[in-house]
């Protein structure tokens, strides 16, 4: 016993290491393990890799926020402008201060996520002392937006966190927003 121990000593404990996962994520593989072999048994025998992938679409994947591009960044950012009241929707760009002075999408205001994490559990008056605007409502409709979408996903998730119910995020962000020629403000 020792000897085997000895010579299956690294590989025994990078296995069981590699093995002990949380119980969310063996659950989750053992869905998704089942959902592939039931897919792959009730699939027809001549079908095409997009047909298993769209079969196979996750939801634990998918975020609790929806995702836009371009046109539809375009068009809200339209109907921000048109509605300029507190009940319109909201841009939000989430880089630092300094990026945003550099250049924004028009009728954004500031909130960083990287200096204020905190900024969407802010009661109303804190809220207003720290950034100098009224709190968004949580109903109210809003975007938000970084510069390459890394920030903008993490600030996603704070607000729904914090009981935001209509967010939206513009993954491609500040850097697809220039690129594509979208309308700058400084």
């Amino acid at each position: 016993m020792a000897t085997r121990r000895t010579l299956l000593g690294p590989l025994a404990t990078l296995t069981i290491r590699s093995s002990v996962q949380p119980l969310p994520a063996r659950v989750a593989q053992f869905r998704t393990y089942t959902k592939l072999s039931r897919t792959i048994r009730t699939s027809r025998p001549n079908c095409t890799l997009p047909y298993l992938q769209s079969r196979l679409k996750s939801s634990a994947t998918q975020e609790p926020w929806q995702v836009l591009d371009f046109s539809l960044v375009e068009a809200f950012q339209a109907q921000s402008s048109k509605q300029s009241n507190d009940k319109g929707p909201l841009i939000i760009d989430v880089r630092e201060p300094s990026e945003y002075a550099a250049g924004r999408i028009p009728n954004s205001i500031n909130i960083p996520v990287n200096s204020s994490p905190e900024s969407w559990s802010l009661d109303s008056e804190a809220f207003e002392d720290t950034f100098g605007f009224e709190k968004p409502d949580s109903e109210r409709e809003v975007l938000v937006y970084c510069k390459a979408g890394i920030r903008s996903a993490r600030a996603a998730k704070l607000a729904v966190e914090a009981g935001y119910g209509n967010v939206k995020e513009y993954r491609g962000s500040w850097d697809d927003w220039v690129a594509k020629g979208g309308k700058i403000e400084h």
